[in-house]
This record gives structure tokens, C-alpha cells and sequence, in this order.
């Protein structure tokens, strides 16, 4: 430990080596920053996903039709919202 703070007092430059601190922090900030929105964009993606298919089944199961039923009403009905939007703007 010795070694190394006498390493850095008298054979490096201070301002150099607080350069390099600031790179390292900043660098160790946007790799945490990149990550975490990289992690919540997962777990949305997959929560969504998971409702997505639970909202399927249920309304299959309380129409008592299939889910590939299901499936087919929600493309229709996104398809006229699609018409619709256009039409609008």
C-alpha cells in the first residue's frame, strides 16, 4: 500500500492521475446507467408479455372461445384502430 501511494506522489502527476479518476467515475457511471435501463427495459418488456397473455386467456375463457379466436378480434380490431388514426391525422 505503501509502494503504491508513494507511486503515485512522486512519479505521477496530480492533475493526470485526477483526470484519470474523473474518466474512470464517469465511465463507471454511464456502465450503470446503460445497464439499469438495459434491466428495466427487460423487466417491462417481459411483464408486459405475461399480462398480455393472462388478459388473452381470460377473455378466451370467459367467451369460451379459443385464444387463437382471441388473437384474431384483437388483430381486427387494431387494424381498424390503424384505419382510424389514419383518417385523423
Amino acid at each position: 500500500m505503501f509502494r503504491i501511494l508513494t507511486c503515485l506522489t512522486a512519479e505521477h502527476d496530480w492533475r493526470l492521475v485526477l483526470l484519470a479518476d474523473l474518466v474512470c467515475f464517469v465511465a463507471s457511471i454511464a456502465a450503470v446507467n446503460i445497464f439499469h435501463r438495459a434491466t428495466a427495459s427487460r423487466w417491462v418488456n417481459a411483464a408486459r408479455d405475461a399480462l398480455g397473455e393472462h388478459l388473452r386467456e381470460q377473455v378466451a375463457k370467459r367467451l369460451a372461445i379459443p385464444v387463437e379466436e382471441v388473437d384474431s378480434i384483437v388483430r381486427l380490431v387494431q387494424s381498424q384502430v390503424e384505419v382510424s388514426l389514419a383518417r385523423i391525422l
